[in-house]
Protein backbone atom coordinates (compact mmCIF):
# COMPACT_ATOMS: atom_id res chain seq x y z
CA UNK A 1 0.00 0.00 0.00
CA UNK A 2 1.52 3.59 -0.97
CA UNK A 3 1.23 6.64 1.19
CA UNK A 4 0.97 9.25 -1.20
CA UNK A 5 1.72 11.85 1.15
CA UNK A 6 4.54 10.51 3.60
CA UNK A 7 6.47 8.84 0.79
CA UNK A 8 6.20 5.19 2.33
CA UNK A 9 5.32 1.76 0.98
CA UNK A 10 3.48 -0.53 3.50
CA UNK A 11 3.79 -4.26 3.17
CA UNK A 12 0.37 -5.64 4.87
CA UNK A 13 0.41 -9.66 6.09
CA UNK A 14 -2.76 -10.53 4.23
CA UNK A 15 -3.25 -13.65 6.93
CA UNK A 16 -2.52 -11.56 10.00
CA UNK A 17 -3.79 -8.09 8.35
CA UNK A 18 -0.96 -6.40 9.95
CA UNK A 19 2.26 -4.15 8.37
CA UNK A 20 5.58 -6.27 8.26
CA UNK A 21 7.45 -3.70 6.55
CA UNK A 22 7.80 -0.17 5.83
CA UNK A 23 9.55 0.91 2.74
CA UNK A 24 10.70 4.67 3.07
CA UNK A 25 10.71 6.41 -0.45
CA UNK A 26 9.72 10.22 -0.92
CA UNK A 27 6.44 12.27 -0.63
CA UNK A 28 4.34 12.27 -3.92
CA UNK A 29 3.86 8.58 -4.37
CA UNK A 30 0.81 7.95 -6.92
CA UNK A 31 -0.43 4.21 -7.86
CA UNK A 32 1.25 0.79 -7.29
CA UNK A 33 1.19 -2.13 -9.55
CA UNK A 34 2.48 -5.45 -9.51
CA UNK A 35 4.26 -7.11 -12.93
CA UNK A 36 1.93 -9.98 -14.45
CA UNK A 37 4.47 -12.26 -12.95
CA UNK A 38 3.98 -10.88 -9.41
CA UNK A 39 8.03 -10.85 -8.68
CA UNK A 40 8.06 -6.99 -8.73
CA UNK A 41 5.83 -4.19 -7.68
CA UNK A 42 6.07 -1.04 -9.18
CA UNK A 43 4.84 2.66 -7.97
CA UNK A 44 4.96 6.12 -9.84
CA UNK A 45 5.69 9.32 -8.18
CA UNK A 46 4.99 12.33 -10.28
CA UNK A 47 6.31 14.83 -7.72
CA UNK A 48 9.82 13.19 -8.39
CA UNK A 49 9.58 12.01 -11.73
CA UNK A 50 10.47 8.46 -10.81
CA UNK A 51 9.01 4.86 -11.17
CA UNK A 52 10.23 3.22 -7.91
CA UNK A 53 10.98 -0.75 -8.27
CA UNK A 54 9.78 -2.84 -5.52
CA UNK A 55 11.14 -6.69 -4.67
CA UNK A 56 8.31 -8.44 -2.46
CA UNK A 57 10.82 -11.18 -2.23
CA UNK A 58 12.98 -8.87 0.68
CA UNK A 59 10.58 -5.99 1.19
CA UNK A 60 13.45 -3.36 -0.33
CA UNK A 61 13.96 -1.01 -3.06
CA UNK A 62 15.54 -2.24 -5.96
CA UNK A 63 15.62 0.26 -8.79
CA UNK A 64 14.58 3.75 -9.00
CA UNK A 65 14.11 4.78 -12.48
CA UNK A 66 14.09 8.49 -13.91
CA UNK A 67 11.06 9.22 -16.30
CA UNK A 68 10.55 12.29 -16.60
CA UNK A 69 6.85 13.98 -17.21
CA UNK A 70 5.24 13.29 -13.80
CA UNK A 71 4.33 9.97 -14.19
CA UNK A 72 1.32 8.70 -13.12
CA UNK A 73 -0.28 5.15 -14.75
CA UNK A 74 1.33 1.97 -15.55
CA UNK A 75 0.27 -1.00 -18.15
CA UNK A 76 2.34 -3.96 -18.15
CA UNK A 77 2.40 -6.26 -21.57
CA UNK A 78 4.36 -9.78 -20.93
CA UNK A 79 7.77 -7.34 -22.38
CA UNK A 80 7.43 -3.91 -21.52
CA UNK A 81 5.84 -1.72 -18.51
CA UNK A 82 4.06 0.92 -20.36
CA UNK A 83 4.19 4.26 -18.35
CA UNK A 84 1.79 7.30 -18.85
CA UNK A 85 3.24 11.08 -17.96
CA UNK A 86 0.65 13.61 -17.17
CA UNK A 87 2.95 16.83 -18.39
CA UNK A 88 3.54 14.72 -21.71
CA UNK A 89 2.68 12.85 -24.54
CA UNK A 90 5.74 10.39 -24.76
CA UNK A 91 4.77 7.13 -23.14
CA UNK A 92 8.05 5.43 -21.57
CA UNK A 93 8.92 1.74 -21.58
CA UNK A 94 10.74 -0.26 -19.00
CA UNK A 95 12.01 -3.54 -19.96
CA UNK A 96 10.81 -5.99 -17.34
CA UNK A 97 13.52 -8.78 -18.46
CA UNK A 98 16.22 -6.25 -16.97
CA UNK A 99 14.33 -6.13 -13.51
CA UNK A 100 16.01 -8.34 -11.91
CA UNK A 101 19.86 -7.36 -12.92
CA UNK A 102 21.66 -5.06 -11.27
CA UNK A 103 20.91 -1.96 -13.27
CA UNK A 104 18.14 -1.41 -15.88
CA UNK A 105 18.60 0.76 -19.06
CA UNK A 106 17.02 4.27 -19.17
CA UNK A 107 13.34 3.45 -20.14
CA UNK A 108 12.85 4.08 -23.93
CA UNK A 109 10.04 6.15 -25.34
CA UNK A 110 7.49 6.71 -27.96
CA UNK A 111 4.63 9.83 -28.87
CA UNK A 112 1.43 8.87 -28.33
CA UNK A 113 -0.05 12.27 -30.12
CA UNK A 114 0.20 15.90 -29.16
CA UNK A 115 -0.19 17.35 -25.55
CA UNK A 116 -0.06 15.59 -22.34
CA UNK A 117 -3.15 14.66 -20.74
CA UNK A 118 -3.43 17.02 -17.87
CA UNK A 119 -3.93 19.72 -20.51
CA UNK A 120 -7.07 18.18 -21.34
CA UNK A 121 -8.33 19.57 -17.43
CA UNK A 122 -10.19 16.75 -15.40
CA UNK A 123 -8.88 13.11 -15.69
CA UNK A 124 -10.36 9.67 -14.26
CA UNK A 125 -8.62 7.09 -12.42
CA UNK A 126 -9.09 4.61 -15.61
CA UNK A 127 -5.93 3.48 -17.30
CA UNK A 128 -5.30 5.55 -20.65
CA UNK A 129 -3.31 2.55 -21.95
CA UNK A 130 -4.33 -1.25 -22.32
CA UNK A 131 -2.83 -3.79 -23.88
CA UNK A 132 -3.65 -5.24 -27.16
CA UNK A 133 -4.55 -8.89 -28.30
CA UNK A 134 -1.48 -10.97 -28.95
CA UNK A 135 0.45 -9.01 -26.23
CA UNK A 136 3.07 -6.85 -28.14
CA UNK A 137 0.95 -3.71 -28.78
CA UNK A 138 -0.81 -1.06 -26.79
CA UNK A 139 -3.89 1.02 -27.39
CA UNK A 140 -3.06 4.95 -25.49
CA UNK A 141 -5.52 7.60 -25.16
CA UNK A 142 -4.68 11.18 -25.41
CA UNK A 143 -7.60 13.22 -24.07
CA UNK A 144 -5.79 16.29 -25.31
CA UNK A 145 -6.04 15.57 -28.61
CA UNK A 146 -8.92 13.69 -28.91
CA UNK A 147 -7.35 10.16 -30.13
CA UNK A 148 -6.64 6.50 -29.28
CA UNK A 149 -3.45 5.74 -30.72
CA UNK A 150 -2.44 2.27 -31.61
CA UNK A 151 1.55 1.52 -30.60
CA UNK A 152 2.90 -2.21 -31.50
CA UNK A 153 6.08 -2.53 -29.31
CA UNK A 154 9.54 -2.29 -31.45
CA UNK A 155 8.50 0.98 -33.31
CA UNK A 156 9.34 4.16 -33.01
CA UNK A 157 5.87 5.76 -33.32
CA UNK A 158 2.15 4.32 -33.04
CA UNK A 159 1.23 2.75 -36.52
CA UNK A 160 -2.06 4.44 -36.63
CA UNK A 161 -5.15 6.23 -34.51
CA UNK A 162 -8.57 6.25 -33.94
CA UNK A 163 -11.07 8.97 -34.14
CA UNK A 164 -13.63 9.81 -31.28
CA UNK A 165 -15.57 12.61 -33.77
CA UNK A 166 -16.11 15.17 -31.57
CA UNK A 167 -16.04 13.53 -28.29
CA UNK A 168 -13.30 13.21 -25.41
CA UNK A 169 -11.73 9.66 -25.15
CA UNK A 170 -11.10 9.63 -21.42
CA UNK A 171 -9.84 5.80 -20.64
CA UNK A 172 -9.38 2.56 -22.59
CA UNK A 173 -10.16 -0.94 -22.38
CA UNK A 174 -9.48 -4.06 -24.49
CA UNK A 175 -12.32 -6.65 -25.11
CA UNK A 176 -10.37 -9.88 -27.04
CA UNK A 177 -13.03 -11.10 -29.37
CA UNK A 178 -10.80 -12.44 -32.10
CA UNK A 179 -10.41 -16.41 -33.00
CA UNK A 180 -8.30 -18.44 -31.82
CA UNK A 181 -7.05 -21.79 -32.84
CA UNK A 182 -8.03 -25.14 -30.38
CA UNK A 183 -7.08 -27.69 -33.25
CA UNK A 184 -5.91 -28.05 -36.46
CA UNK A 185 -9.12 -26.34 -38.60
CA UNK A 186 -11.31 -25.38 -35.56
CA UNK A 187 -11.42 -21.74 -33.92
CA UNK A 188 -13.16 -19.87 -31.06
CA UNK A 189 -13.86 -17.06 -29.24
CA UNK A 190 -16.31 -15.87 -26.59
CA UNK A 191 -19.50 -13.33 -26.73
CA UNK A 192 -21.58 -11.95 -24.13
CA UNK A 193 -25.07 -12.06 -25.03
CA UNK A 194 -26.97 -9.57 -23.09
CA UNK A 195 -30.61 -10.61 -23.77
CA UNK A 196 -32.39 -13.68 -25.78
CA UNK A 197 -33.58 -12.62 -28.94
CA UNK A 198 -32.31 -13.23 -32.76
CA UNK A 199 -29.23 -11.71 -33.55
CA UNK A 200 -27.40 -10.87 -37.44
CA UNK A 201 -23.69 -12.20 -36.79
CA UNK A 202 -21.45 -10.77 -39.45
CA UNK A 203 -17.91 -12.63 -39.74
CA UNK A 204 -15.00 -10.89 -41.74
CA UNK A 205 -11.62 -12.08 -42.29
CA UNK A 206 -9.04 -10.27 -44.38
CA UNK A 207 -6.40 -13.21 -44.79
CA UNK A 208 -7.50 -14.87 -46.87
CA UNK A 209 -10.97 -12.81 -47.53
CA UNK A 210 -14.04 -14.34 -45.99
CA UNK A 211 -17.02 -12.28 -45.83
CA UNK A 212 -20.24 -14.25 -43.74
CA UNK A 213 -23.21 -13.41 -42.56
CA UNK A 214 -25.33 -15.58 -40.82
CA UNK A 215 -28.38 -15.53 -38.00
CA UNK A 216 -27.76 -16.77 -34.13
CA UNK A 217 -30.71 -17.57 -31.84
CA UNK A 218 -30.42 -16.87 -28.20
CA UNK A 219 -32.35 -18.78 -25.48
CA UNK A 220 -33.20 -18.10 -22.31
CA UNK A 221 -30.33 -18.84 -19.53
CA UNK A 222 -32.63 -21.04 -17.17
CA UNK A 223 -29.87 -20.48 -14.38
CA UNK A 224 -29.79 -16.69 -14.68
CA UNK A 225 -31.91 -15.44 -12.13
CA UNK A 226 -33.61 -12.57 -12.87
CA UNK A 227 -35.52 -9.80 -10.85
CA UNK A 228 -38.04 -8.57 -12.70
CA UNK A 229 -39.48 -10.24 -15.96
CA UNK A 230 -37.96 -9.18 -18.96
CA UNK A 231 -39.52 -6.98 -21.64
CA UNK A 232 -39.00 -6.98 -25.44
CA UNK A 233 -38.66 -5.47 -28.26
CA UNK A 234 -40.34 -6.51 -32.10
CA UNK A 235 -39.59 -4.21 -34.83
CA UNK A 236 -41.78 -4.09 -37.68
CA UNK A 237 -39.52 -3.39 -40.54
CA UNK A 238 -39.35 -4.90 -43.68
CA UNK A 239 -36.80 -3.10 -45.55
CA UNK A 240 -33.03 -2.92 -44.01
CA UNK A 241 -31.90 -0.52 -46.74
CA UNK A 242 -32.31 3.00 -46.20
CA UNK A 243 -31.40 5.89 -48.06
CA UNK A 244 -28.75 8.58 -47.19
CA UNK A 245 -30.55 11.94 -45.85
CA UNK A 246 -34.31 10.03 -46.25
CA UNK A 247 -36.36 10.23 -42.70
CA UNK A 248 -37.53 6.65 -42.21
CA UNK A 249 -40.35 5.66 -40.19
CA UNK A 250 -39.38 2.58 -37.60
CA UNK A 251 -41.97 0.93 -36.06
CA UNK A 252 -42.11 -1.65 -32.86
CA UNK A 253 -43.77 -3.43 -30.46
CA UNK A 254 -43.21 -3.52 -26.96
CA UNK A 255 -43.56 -6.68 -25.19
CA UNK A 256 -44.80 -7.02 -21.69
CA UNK A 257 -43.71 -10.52 -20.67
CA UNK A 258 -47.18 -10.42 -17.76
CA UNK A 259 -49.63 -9.20 -20.37
CA UNK A 260 -47.74 -11.72 -23.08
CA UNK A 261 -48.62 -8.69 -25.23
CA UNK A 262 -47.80 -5.47 -26.28
CA UNK A 263 -47.35 -2.64 -23.83
CA UNK A 264 -49.56 0.37 -25.06
CA UNK A 265 -50.06 3.98 -23.37
CA UNK A 266 -46.06 4.87 -22.70
CA UNK A 267 -45.29 8.42 -23.22
CA UNK A 268 -41.57 8.33 -22.45
CA UNK A 269 -40.36 5.54 -25.14
CA UNK A 270 -36.92 6.95 -26.40
CA UNK A 271 -35.64 5.65 -30.27
CA UNK A 272 -31.73 6.35 -30.09
CA UNK A 273 -29.98 6.03 -33.66
CA UNK A 274 -26.41 6.42 -34.92
CA UNK A 275 -24.27 5.00 -38.27
CA UNK A 276 -21.11 2.99 -36.76
CA UNK A 277 -18.65 3.77 -35.29
CA UNK A 278 -21.09 6.54 -33.44
CA UNK A 279 -21.82 9.21 -35.88
CA UNK A 280 -24.60 11.59 -35.85
CA UNK A 281 -25.90 10.25 -32.71
CA UNK A 282 -30.04 11.40 -32.41
CA UNK A 283 -32.59 10.74 -29.36
CA UNK A 284 -35.91 11.25 -30.69
CA UNK A 285 -39.18 10.39 -28.77
CA UNK A 286 -41.11 8.27 -30.22
CA UNK A 287 -45.41 7.87 -30.42
CA UNK A 288 -48.31 5.52 -30.50
CA UNK A 289 -49.22 5.51 -33.48
CA UNK A 290 -51.89 2.16 -32.27
CA UNK A 291 -52.42 0.40 -29.19
CA UNK A 292 -48.98 -1.10 -28.40
CA UNK A 293 -47.18 0.22 -31.75
CA UNK A 294 -45.02 2.83 -31.29
CA UNK A 295 -43.22 4.73 -34.18
CA UNK A 296 -39.90 7.13 -34.66
CA UNK A 297 -38.34 8.55 -37.96
CA UNK A 298 -34.63 7.56 -38.36
CA UNK A 299 -32.27 9.28 -40.50
CA UNK A 300 -28.59 8.65 -41.83
CA UNK A 301 -26.58 11.27 -42.92
CA UNK A 302 -23.61 8.87 -44.56
CA UNK A 303 -23.62 5.64 -45.62
CA UNK A 304 -22.67 2.49 -43.34
CA UNK A 305 -24.40 0.79 -40.87
CA UNK A 306 -27.50 2.39 -38.71
CA UNK A 307 -27.90 1.32 -35.72
CA UNK A 308 -31.30 2.02 -33.87
CA UNK A 309 -31.81 1.28 -29.66
CA UNK A 310 -35.03 1.55 -27.80
CA UNK A 311 -35.48 3.13 -24.20
CA UNK A 312 -38.32 3.25 -21.93
CA UNK A 313 -37.24 5.20 -18.59
CA UNK A 314 -40.53 5.04 -17.28
CA UNK A 315 -39.86 1.18 -17.20
CA UNK A 316 -35.87 1.39 -15.86
CA UNK A 317 -35.41 -0.06 -19.64
CA UNK A 318 -32.14 0.98 -21.02
CA UNK A 319 -30.94 0.94 -24.64
CA UNK A 320 -28.75 -1.87 -23.57
CA UNK A 321 -31.63 -3.90 -21.86
CA UNK A 322 -33.48 -4.39 -25.52
CA UNK A 323 -32.12 -6.11 -29.04
CA UNK A 324 -31.18 -3.44 -30.75
CA UNK A 325 -32.18 -2.70 -34.94
CA UNK A 326 -29.74 -2.74 -37.38
CA UNK A 327 -30.26 -1.43 -40.77
CA UNK A 328 -28.09 -0.12 -43.77
CA UNK A 329 -27.23 3.47 -44.93
CA UNK A 330 -26.96 3.26 -48.72
CA UNK A 331 -26.91 6.49 -51.64
CA UNK A 332 -29.70 6.47 -54.06
CA UNK A 333 -32.19 3.50 -53.03
CA UNK A 334 -35.62 2.89 -52.96
CA UNK A 335 -36.46 3.13 -49.58
CA UNK A 336 -39.33 0.76 -47.87
CA UNK A 337 -42.07 1.44 -45.56
CA UNK A 338 -42.71 -0.63 -42.23
CA UNK A 339 -45.60 -3.00 -41.95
Amino acid sequence: MADGKQGVVSVIDGRRYAVTARIELKPGLGPLRFTPDGRYALVVNPQQDAVYVIDPGTNRLKHSLVVSGEPYQITFTPAFAHVRSLASERVSMIRLAELPKGEVSAPNNYPAGVGGPKQAGDLVLAPQIAMGTGGAAVLVVNPTDGAIHYYMEGMNAPSGAFKSYGHAPRAVEVVDRSLRELEPGVYSTKVTIPVAGDYDVAFIMDQPRVIHCFTLTAKENPLVKQVRPMFSVEYLVAERDVAVGASVPVRFRLIDPELRGPRAGLKDVVLTSFVAPGIDKTQVLAREVEPGVYEAQVKASSAGALYVYVAVPSLNLRNNDLIFLSLRAKESIHVGKAQ
